[in-house]
């Protein structure tokens, strides 16, 4: 939004936390303000911090991870006003504490507010375990309906969530904004050595980490582990044709699970790599991996996008999402079950066996869509609007 909408006529200053000696600062188009992280106390105090955090949630009070940034944010909220001297305020989330933000200074200077989810806070949430404790559910609860009612226009990551709030809340100004692709993020660093000889699928960023639906039992790695078992039985013929990389944090388990294909030197972890690296993998695969948790409607996440714009097809490993649904639509690679190894195996085997050739033809001008100059641009006439 920073880059694009100065394109547009709208100009952006960015609130954000910051690890900073300074409670507040002002950039170009940057105001930090300091938060509670590694960088800003010694590594015993921030642990320390946080285990009291989460004892107030267990013990029934709400206690949100970047309550000090808020607090900082709102007690200089007439400095920060001031100086940026704003004609609306969009809140994204995550975090949750940005939307406390936005609805405080909405209310307090009589600035309209765009409310922006780019997950779900009540519908299919991010924070599942946090939400288990009465004390964080009451107040998200409290809070979503706060955020609705003041929001002149509510933008979303995928039409699930879109629908949900024109259904829960009727609200009349609900966008979809799906996370894009950058057409201007050409820097990319291939300085990796692979066989070329072989058909490289490559799957980049986090699972488990980022959603624990991802992964699980008979689900994820672990269907996609038993898929190359049950495919190298069959035909072990197949090793010696094709390799899969990861790219990107696994969890301890995710790795223990390729582990066995590892040694076989049919799968590569390649760890966590800077963003021009991992957009390097992307370039350079024959098939891009995506695994997502199954049957979350408002899944789409923003790998997905990076995807669309590498060009190359994707093997989608979804049910139910909306990823599904954007890969279909555009063409723009195969969707299996993530949860059915069986399946899985097979499609494995087809795309080796035919080069590819099960994939269909692209949707150029639906992928564009999806870039972030034209998003921004309909976004902006939206903006204007409220």
């Amino acid at each position: 939004m920073a880059k694009y909408l100065p394109q547009n006529g709208i100009e952006v200053a960015v609130l954000t936390y910051c690890a900073q000696a300074d409670v507040i600062s002002f950039g170009d188009n940057m105001i930090g303000v300091r938060d509670i992280t590694r960088g800003t106390v010694p590594l015993p105090v921030f642990y320390a911090w946080r285990v009291w955090q989460r004892a107030l949630r267990w013990l029934g009070v709400y206690q949100g991870f970047c309550g000090y940034w808020r607090n900082a944010a709102l007690k200089n909220a007439d400095e920060i006003i001031n100086h940026v001297k704003p004609d609306a305020i969009l809140a994204s989330y995550p975090s949750v504490e940005a939307l406390e933000i936005g609805v405080v200074l909405s209310e307090k200077y009589g600035l309209p507010l765009i409310s922006d989810f780019r997950d779900g806070l009540l519908f299919e949430p991010l924070e599942v375990a946090g939400l288990q404790h009465k004390a964080v559910r009451l107040h998200y609860q409290a809070l979503e309906a706060k955020v609705v009612a003041v929001s002149k226009l509510i933008l979303t990551v995928s039409e699930p969530i879109s629908s949900y709030f024109r259904d829960r809340y009727a609200h009349p100004n609900v966008m979809t904004l799906h996370n894009g692709f950058d057409l201007n993020d050409s820097v990319l660093d291939t300085r990796f050595a692979w066989e070329s000889d072989v058909m490289n699928f490559v799957h980049t960023g986090r699972l488990a980490i980022s959603r624990k639906e991802t992964v699980g039992k008979g689900r994820g790695v672990d269907a996609l582990s038993m898929a190359l078992q049950l495919l190298l039985e069959r035909s072990p013929e197949m090793r010696l044709k094709f390799k899969v990389h990861f790219v990107g944090q696994l969890s301890r388990v995710e790795r223990d699970c390729l582990s066995p294909f590892v040694k076989r030197g049919i799968v590569k972890l390649w760890g966590q790599q800077v963003r021009s690296k991992a957009l390097g993998f992307q370039s350079k695969a024959d098939i891009l991996l995506l695994i997502t948790a199954p049957d979350k409607a408002s899944i789409a996440t923003g790998k997905l996008f990076e995807y669309l714009a590498a060009k190359k097809p994707i093997l989608a490993l979804t049910r139910g999402t909306e990823a599904e649904r954007i890969v279909r639509v555009t063409g723009a690679g195969v969707v299996v079950s993530p949860d059915e190894p069986e399946v899985i195996a097979d499609m494995l085997e087809n795309i080796i066996s035919h080069k590819g050739e099960v994939f269909s033809l692209r949707n150029e001008e639906m992928i564009a869509d999806f870039s972030r100059d034209r998003q921004m641009a309909v976004l902006a006439k939206m903006l204007k609007v409220v």
